[in-house]
């Protein structure tokens, strides 16, 4: 076999430079061994299952390097940093625990808050994540709703006009007219009677 031929299929690797993710990942492994590389990317704030793979994948294969890269940085710097990026670390990973959604993995939390306070809790969150539509944006909307049924519209005409020019069509309107003719000869309208004493 000719060793100039490409090969078949997909090409390994996307060319998406992760490096920066990755070593944010490592950081969350390395202050909990335990934590899984899947738990820590959805950490780190990615919900997206064809990146969560891809990420999860490069970490299992870069993981030696990035933990022992990890170790090395942090055998040479300061207590000062370190302490506060541990401390930014688990701000961060807790902000990011609060507003994730739960995994399969773990158990159902028990809520102790009473049924409103919760529902207005959600009713804050949701007005939160809402944001409000730019004047820019409402008036392409309403610009695209309008061209679209401008289309329709035309459509619709055009339709009309074709099946109005349709052999057919002509055949029914032009009996339809010499009918209505016909009626209006037998029935139309009586001149007025002339009385006698007029």
């Amino acid at each position: 076999m000719n060793s100039d031929q490409s090969q078949r299929g997909r090409p390994r690797g996307t060319g998406i430079d992760d490096s920066g993710t990755l070593r944010e990942i490592a950081a969350l492994i390395a202050a909990d061994p335990d934590l899984r590389p899947t738990t820590a990317i959805k950490n780190i704030g990615i919900f997206d299952p064809s990146t969560i793979r891809r990420l999860r994948d490069k970490f299992n294969r870069q993981k030696e390097r990035l933990l022992r890269e990890l170790n090395h940085k942090d055998t040479h710097s300061s207590a000062y940093y370190k302490d506060s990026s541990v401390h930014q670390t688990e701000a961060r990973t807790m902000a990011l625990n609060s507003s994730r959604e739960p995994t399969k993995s773990e158990a159902p939390r028990k809520e102790s808050a009473s049924s409103s306070e919760s529902n207005s809790d959600e009713e804050k969150t949701r007005a939160s994540l809402i944001e409000p539509i730019s004047h820019d944006a409402l008036l392409r909307m309403l610009s695209a709703s309008l061209r679209s049924a401008s289309t329709v519209f035309q459509l619709q005409l055009v339709l009309a006009t074709q099946s109005l020019q349709s052999p057919a069509m002509r055949s029914a309107l032009r009996y339809q007219l010499a009918f209505s003719q016909a009626m209006l000869g037998f029935g139309g309208p009586q001149p007025a009677m002339k009385l006698a004493g007029t």
